[in-house]
């Protein structure tokens, strides 16, 4: 801001008369303030108009101000005052780039929450898979388990099995000390068992030794083998046996399906007929399904009547038997030309059924007459 003196030398060319009348001079035109202006850094009151063309639109000092900046000395305060404004304008460039920086990172947080939303989901869908494949896992480590150890108690189960035959096999032992006993013990093996209940009373006299039935338990591969060697040469012993046949003196019937007559068309005849010929042949014709009329009323003139007004051919009309409210009927045709003219959709009106006619269900067989006596 300026001085007081500064003040007067810029308004010297006002008069000290107007000065005493008004209150308010404008500072650059040198008239009377009706509505004024004060400058917030001079102090000086203005018009509206003359504010504007008084400031330097290029800065943010007044005219005032860069007057007293030419001169070789500034007043303190000025300094200060300029200082001040400086460091407001940096303030707000500083607060204007904050905000931004705010913005920025507010857009970022949006982003990371709805990336870590994603992530989230994610990891929940992996624990599922996850879990279920912990499950899949336990049900198969399990059904190892059993099984392996079915398969440990059937091979103990077949090993103990081998050693009580080789027990049951076993000779007994003799003691020579006693010769009573040994003659008695010959003659009765000599004889054989007087009854099956003494032999399965007697206990055995031998048993194996624990190292015999662990390397049975080692080798019970080869105790598998041996058995089914041993299955074998049995099977192939009854194989042996002779067998009688019973032949009867019946002579053998042969069975043969009687083959079907195929009716083979040798010709057919092109001559045409004359007064001379009494007879003639009939002309095929292709039959047609009309049906889903309306009404049981329809009659064969009308079919009739419609079809050849479009037809240059012979036609026959039949009508059918049906069991509910709507008419069928069987139109046959000579030529080609009128037959396939009349499959278009076109030439029928809408909701008429066209088909190609099966005689089989409307034309019964021929029913074969009962046997008398």
């Amino acid at each position: 801001m300026a001085n007081d003196e500064d003040v007067e030398s810029d308004h010297s060319g006002v008069s000290e008369k107007l000065r005493n009348k008004c209150e308010k001079i404008c500072g650059h035109c040198n008239k009377e303030v009706t509505k004024s202006v004060k400058c917030f850094k001079c102090k000086v009151d203005f018009q509206p108009s003359c504010l504007v063309q008084a400031s330097n639109k290029k800065s943010t000092a007044c005219v005032h101000v860069a007057k007293q900046e030419m001169q070789p000395m500034a007043t303190t305060r000025q300094v200060y005052e300029l200082a001040d404004e400086t460091l407001f304008q940096n303030e707000q460039v500083e607060n204007q780039f904050l905000k931004m920086k705010i913005k920025y990172l507010e857009k970022l947080l949006l982003e990371s929450q709805s990336k870590n939303k994603i992530l989230i989901q994610n990891n929940e869908l992996l624990l599922e898979k996850i879990h279920s494949y912990d499950k899949k896992t336990q049900i198969d480590n399990n059904r190892a388990v059993s099984e392996r150890d079915n398969i440990l108690r059937v091979r103990r189960d077949k090993v103990n099995s081998t050693s009580l035959s080789l027990d049951s096999s076993s000779k007994p032992e003799v003691d020579v000390a006693n010769k009573q006993n040994s003659v008695s013990s010959r003659s009765a093996s000599m004889l054989g068992p007087k009854n099956v209940k003494d032999m399965s009373q007697k206990p055995s006299q031998t048993s194996l030794t624990t190292s015999e039935v662990e390397v049975q338990k080692h080798n019970y591969e080869d105790i598998e083998i041996n058995t089914k060697r041993s299955k074998s040469l049995h099977h192939t012993s009854n194989s042996m046996n002779e067998m009688t046949s019973y032949v009867s003196d019946e002579q053998w019937k042969i069975v043969e399906r009687p083959k079907k007559q195929v009716k083979k068309l040798i010709c057919t005849g092109l001559k045409k007929t004359d007064g001379t010929i009494n007879f003639q042949g009939a002309q095929r014709k292709k039959w047609v399904y009309v049906g889903r009329i309306i009404e049981k009323e329809v009659s064969e003139t009308t079919i009739e009547s419609y079809i050849k007004g479009e037809v240059q051919g012979d036609i026959e009309v039949k009508k059918l038997e049906t069991k509910g409210q709507n008419s069928a009927f069987s139109v046959g045709f000579s030529s080609t030309k009128d037959y396939e003219r009349v499959c278009c959709p076109e030439f029928w009106p809408e909701g008429v059924v066209v088909r190609e006619f099966s005689f089989r269900n409307f034309f019964s067989k021929t029913k074969i007459p009962p046997r008398i006596g």
